[in-house]
């Protein structure tokens, strides 16, 4: 009987430990999917679009995450680098936003490090949910680091990790 309770327990230890690796291994993954949850540029290239000194880094940042978390990819692919935007068409950028397994459901600021003052990493705090399989839904965080740049007046996302 020893051996057969030693079993069920060695069992539910290592169902623990998959599942501890399965959510590491999530977090991993949105760590390297993003420039994260994309929110809404102030103003878009319709003629709207704010300068860098209308809308500041952080509110930037967090309005690009908070469009991906209220799943506008389009409105988000505006908040990147005209370069990035170059290397990857709007379509291929939803599409590939529309495959991730992992959801976004809040995104706020932590801080940002800039040298010079038009290069920055944008550290922000991305909450996410995923499914797995026979644990249901999983909740935890992710602090995200993003490369923004001042181009023209107008701070934009990198884009740096996405790739199309």
């Amino acid at each position: 009987m020893t051996s057969r309770s030693s079993s069920t327990g060695l069992y539910q230890m290592f169902n623990c430990v998959t599942r501890l690796t399965l959510v590491g291994a999530f977090s991993v993954l949105l760590a390297a999917c993003v420039t994260g949850p994309k929110a809404d540029r102030i103003g878009s290239d319709n003629g709207t679009r704010a300068s860098g000194s209308q809308a500041t880094l952080e509110q930037r940042a967090v309005e690009r995450g908070r469009l991906l978390i209220d799943r506008k990819p389009i409105d988000a692919y505006e908040y990147l680098t005209p370069g990035f935007r170059s290397t990857m068409s709007r379509d291929t950028y939803v599409a590939r936003q529309a495959r991730g397994a992992i959801k976004w459901t809040n995104v706020s600021w932590d801080r940002a490090d800039c040298d010079p003052a038009d290069v920055c990493k944008a550290r922000l705090r991305v909450e996410y949910s995923v499914k797995l399989p026979g644990a249901g839904d999983t909740t935890s965080f992710n602090l995200q680091t993003e490369d923004w740049l001042k181009i023209d007046g107008v701070i934009d996302a990198n884009g740096k990790g996405e790739k199309g």
